[in-house]
């Protein structure tokens, strides 16, 4: 009886193993963007505050990662799948920004959309922002704002794909484990 509660020990902790590894994997995959006017980004931050003025909400944040180009860019402006990468967002909002705002501080509006359900100063969030802008200068816009996913541990990011993929990789460790066992035994 004890060794088949070794197995299924070893086979739980291997699932659980991969199967962090696959959500992590899963959420970094997460894609957001911005050289262009009403382009997507999508970015961690920290709520330095949260205001209401006259007819919007306007919030004030600083940048902890950034993540990368948002899908909504690329349902706005399929034809730029090729051109315009990660990349491109993860420079701009670590080049540009810095000369802009020294400290570090951006102030973004909200969109009607977007719901602050929950979230308040000092929280972690992610963000879909988006400028907009002429030659007057560059207003952001926030486009959507959850608390950040990767402070708690949420499957629901896991792809089926990585699910069954965990499993497989746990059976061959179980499998591994019962050769060699046996092997040692002789």
């Amino acid at each position: 009886m004890k060794k088949y509660v070794t197995y299924l020990l070893i086979l739980l902790v291997s699932f659980l193993f991969l199967s962090v590894l696959s959500t992590s994997a899963a959420l970094n995959i997460e894609k957001g963007m911005i050289y262009a006017p009403n382009s997507y980004c999508v970015i961690k931050a920290e709520i330095i505050s949260v205001e209401q003025q006259q007819n919007a909400t306007v919030i004030s944040f600083k940048i902890a990662k950034v993540i990368g180009l948002s899908e909504k860019f690329y349902e706005r402006f399929p034809y730029e799948k090729n051109n315009i990468k990660d990349k491109d967002c993860k420079q701009y909002y670590t080049e540009y920004i810095k000369d802009y705002f020294p400290d570090g501080t951006i102030t973004a509006s909200l969109n009607n959309t977007a719901s602050l359900t929950g979230i308040k100063s000092g929280d972690t969030v992610k963000i879909d922002i988006y400028a907009t802008g002429d030659e007057w200068g560059t207003n952001y816009v926030i486009d959507n704002i959850e608390q950040d996913s990767l402070a708690k541990i949420d499957f629901t990011g896991i792809k089926s794909e990585a699910i069954y993929l965990a499993v497989i990789l746990a059976l061959l460790l179980v499998i591994l484990y019962l050769i060699f066992n046996k092997s040692r035994k002789k």
